[in-house]
């Protein structure tokens, strides 16, 4: 099998290269198993195995499973780290005499990394409800069909366009993208879209002074147990099911549930979700490298204190 994997790499290579004398190439660079791409004009998807590099160029996509990560580098200017069941499109990708012009569509999660003197004259990267017009130094995004996009910037300051309004993200900020909604919010780290979520429409709650509560990815002792509040900590209640017997909170970076009756809080209006919700998604990042931790850590934390998102096996 691994044999057959690298003759498909190799002949996507030779293509490639011949493909890339005539059109701009990014540079692709397979962190973790689990990335697919497909070329211009085809159908078919090839997989890449694990440490593999190869271009790709207009029209062509990459996409990753549950465990695939890869980092996709525009040279000198900027490299994009697609995560787990995401993909990414380039529309084009040129040059002019100020730089390099890129229109790119991303559905999914993806890290954003640009250098302070990066040679865009032109950056385009399309989401569901926004795009971007201009990349921060440090940035991420969140644009999955059953969720609102939300962008997230760490470090630097980005511009998007989003109900018809050119705006502005500053580090240390964010932007949902709903209706009507035409500015970014400030919020506390780590930025990610659940922390975003909850700056906007969390309300206060405490966990018991005597015990640890479980948080679970689900309304019910059936669903996987994440880890553990810490007695006597303030969370962000989101909601509550029907019977009022489980609560989602904002936990590391995503959501969790929690039985209702251990929090403390005077949060009277939380909104109602059935008691069937389906279980919260996660995004999994496996046997990340350190340079890898560096550019994540502002938006997922470190693996030391967010072990559910950060998984280590032996390959």
């Amino acid at each position: 099998m691994t044999k057959h994997l690298i003759i498909i790499v190799m002949t996507l290579l030779i293509a490639t290269v011949t493909y890339a004398q005539d059109n701009l190439s990014a540079v692709i660079d397979i962190r973790y198993e689990g990335v697919e791409i497909k070329r211009v004009d085809s159908e078919l998807w090839f997989p890449l195995p694990q440490n593999a590099l190869a271009f790709i160029g207009a029209g062509d996509v990459i996409r990753t499973d549950a465990t695939g990560r890869v980092d996709i580098q525009f040279g000198e200017s900027a490299n994009l780290l697609l995560l787990s069941n995401s993909d990414f499109t380039i529309r084009s990708l040129s040059s002019s005499n100020d730089g390099l012009v890129l229109d790119s569509v991303v559905n999914g999660n993806a890290v954003i990394q640009t250098q302070e003197d990066n040679s865009f004259s032109s950056f385009t990267l399309q989401l569901n409800d926004l795009t971007i017009t201009s990349a921060a130094n440090l940035m991420s995004v969140w644009s999955f069909d059953d969720a609102t996009d939300a962008v997230t910037v760490a470090e630097g300051t980005a511009t998007i366009v989003a109900n018809d309004t050119d705006i502005t993200i500053p580090a240390e900020s964010g932007f949902l993208a709903e209706p009507d909604r035409t500015e970014a919010i400030q919020f506390e780290p780590e930025w990610n879209s659940a922390a975003l979520e909850a700056g906007l429409y969390g309300c206060p709650g405490v966990s018991p002074g005597n015990v640890s509560l479980l948080v679970r990815t689900g309304p019910g002792q059936g669903f996987v147990a994440m880890e553990a509040l810490e007695v006597n900590s303030t969370v962000p209640l989101m909601a509550q099911t029907e019977s009022s017997g489980w609560t989602r909170i904002q936990f590391l970076t995503g959501f969790g549930w929690v039985q209702s009756l251990a929090l403390t809080t005077d949060c009277t209006d939380l909104p109602i979700l059935p008691n069937t919700v389906p279980e919260e998604k996660y995004i999994t990042v496996v046997n990340v490298t350190n340079e890898e931790i560096d550019i994540l850590r502002p938006f997922f934390q470190s693996p030391g204190t967010n072990a559910f998102t950060y998984q280590f096996v032996e390959n």
